[in-house]
């Protein structure tokens, strides 16, 4: 997450968990951002191994818990397979 999804202020990158303007809480939000990076990694393991349908399952949660272009991608591209 590059800006604060409340005011659009810039994070800093120094792993802060409330946003320098506005003061959220952001510290639900990052980790929510994490798991989904974490669910995107294992779809990428399961498609090396063929298991296309165990990739779109780890892409959808990764899509219900944050939305980012490269995750959306991907499971287009595993539901063509």
């Amino acid at each position: 997450m590059q800006r604060c999804p409340n005011c659009r202020a810039r994070l800093s990158g120094d792993g802060d968990s409330h946003c320098r303007r506005c003061g959220m809480e952001l510290t639900r939000l990052l980790e929510a951002e994490q798991a989904a990076q974490q669910r995107v990694v294992a779809a990428l393991g399961r498609l090396e191994v063929g298991d296309v349908s165990g990739a779109i399952a780890a892409l959808e949660q990764a899509r219900s818990l944050y939305r980012e272009p490269f995750s959306a991608l991907l499971l287009d591209f595993a539901r063509s397979l």
